[in-house]
């Protein structure tokens, strides 16, 4: 083989090796984001309890119309009053939300609204409920604190819900009927968690009942809020699950398209060296224990050569001769044969050798040996 030749084969191996490093990188590259995006879509999808506890309040002032008997302007909480001389009720509502982990996302919304319930005493049901929004709903999606506080002050006109219920009663002459208004206000906290809306949102009440049509009136707080530790589905402050969903199916088909690729290539730029030595190191791996490997030549003068067909059938021969398989691979590393003489002077041949072969050495001379 000539230089020229050796140079161009091994400038083509080199080449080769180059672009199925790069894409092995590639393709190392693209399956670590692909990992990482799975990772993330996973924990993302688990479900995570935050721990939390809730507190709510209301506090009120009653105040007082111009009277001979009273010298403040209102009374304090958790007193009895005289209905006849309640001017305005000032009702402030508190709520507070404090979690133990930070950066958690979820929103939250309250309103507060008055519900004049006429209650028929007989059978304890509402026959008249109109509701009064006080202050409409309003909602914000909270990400950076771990601490929500809420606070609301509304003044009721005592005397117009009053009016209401003595006007309902009196139209249709009912006189078995309790008459109350409740103050109310709704707080809404909802997680951005998908599981979350298995179980939906966290609703509480928080409530101030005041009497009506009554002479003296005696205000009650109530709160559906817990007053227990409880836990609330939460996720992480951070990119949402989807974008690591979308994320894993790219990595995913661009990873499989440049496995592919590469495959692809691999397979079309294997030239006929690279058959030839991976024929000759499947035979040397398979079959190591039967074959002798010769380094200097055999001179064949004298012997009748038979080539053989498969190798194979020089496992048999060897089998029956008991005579060990020579190898001997030439310089360049463009044929390998594998023979067994014998004492009859018959010398067994399997050749393995690259495609082109005969086209190399058509202007040089064959070899002599084997």
């Amino acid at each position: 083989m000539s230089n020229e030749e050796k140079q161009k084969r091994a400038d083509y191996r080199k080449n080769r090796k180059k672009w199925i490093i790069i894409q092995a990188i590639i393709i190392s590259f693209l399956t670590i984001f692909l990992l990482i995006s799975s990772i993330g879509y996973y924990q993302k999808g688990v479900t995570s309890y935050v721990n939390y506890n809730e507190t709510s309040e209301v506090d009120y002032k009653v105040f007082l119309k111009e009277n001979d008997f009273y010298e403040d302007e209102y009374i304090g909480e958790n007193q009895s009053y005289v209905a006849s001389l309640i001017d305005n009720i000032e009702a402030e509502f508190f709520y507070c939300l404090n979690m133990d982990a930070e950066n958690i996302t979820y929103e939250y919304s309250y309103s507060v609204d008055a519900q004049l319930s006429v209650i028929d005493k007989n059978s304890d049901v509402e026959i008249f409920n109109p509701v009064f929004n006080l202050i409409e709903e309003k909602t914000a999606l909270q990400n950076s604190s771990n601490n929500l506080k809420l606070n609301e002050t509304v003044l009721v006109n005592y005397d117009e819900y009053n009016k209401i219920a003595n006007d309902f009663v009196a139209t249709y002459n009912l006189d078995n009927t309790e008459n109350v208004l409740i103050l109310k206000m709704h707080i809404r906290v909802k997680s951005y968690c998908d599981d979350f809306e298995e179980v939906g949102e966290n609703e509480y009440v928080v409530a101030l009942n005041i009497p009506l049509s009554e002479k003296t009136v005696y205000i009650e707080m109530s709160s559906s809020v817990p007053t227990n530790g409880n836990k609330i589905l939460a996720c992480q402050q951070g990119i949402d699950r989807n974008v690591f969903k979308v994320l894993s199916i790219v990595f995913g088909i661009i990873d499989g398209l440049c496995i592919i690729g590469c495959l692809i290539y691999i397979l079309l730029t294997r030239n006929t060296d690279i058959n030839y030595e991976i024929k000759v190191k499947r035979l040397v791996s398979n079959y190591k224990s039967y074959i002798q490997k010769i380094i200097n030549g055999f001179d064949v003068s004298g012997f009748n050569v038979l080539v053989i067909d498969t190798f194979e059938e020089m496992l048999e021969l060897r089998d029956t001769l008991q005579s060990p398989i020579l190898m001997y691979e030439n310089e360049d590393k463009t044929c390998t044969k594998f023979f067994i003489p014998t004492n009859s002077n018959i010398l067994y041949l399997y050749e393995v050798k690259v495609d082109d072969y005969d086209e190399i050495y058509k202007d040089e001379k064959s070899e002599v040996l084997v």
